[in-house]
């Protein structure tokens, strides 16, 4: 199973695939992204699977592979919300991730402000 869903990943990353479909009111997205390192003389890729309310409220999981040595490395899973007030878009959000073993990594929360001129 596992080299299955890994050899699925291989294949649609180097389609370089976007991808998004709606179901009003979510829009589920995956895109991928795929990676060489030149110092690491390593090959990943991560497939961002995502989901979005047209409300503004977003989910995602991220999981990532090292494609040099075929294997998992781990996940990371965000939410958020994009708040529009006129010309500028506040966006609060939250990020877990988990390594390869489902070991907790890192948590942080942000927020990103962006304004149109």
């Amino acid at each position: 199973m596992k080299k299955l869903l890994l050899s699925s990943i291989f294949a649609l990353s180097f389609t370089s695939i976007a991808h998004s479909q709606e179901l009003k009111p979510f829009t589920f997205s995956a895109e991928s992204d795929t990676s060489y390192s030149f110092e690491t003389e390593i090959f990943s890729s991560e497939l961002d699977l995502s989901v979005a309310h047209s409300s503004g409220a977003y989910a995602s999981a991220v999981p990532s592979f090292n494609l040099s040595d075929t294997e998992y490395t781990g996940v990371e899973f965000e939410v958020g919300f994009d708040l529009e007030l006129n010309s500028m878009t506040i966006t609060p959000y939250g990020t877990y991730t988990l390594d390869s073993d489902s070991e907790k990594v890192d948590s942080t929360v942000g927020l990103v402000t962006s304004v149109s001129f």
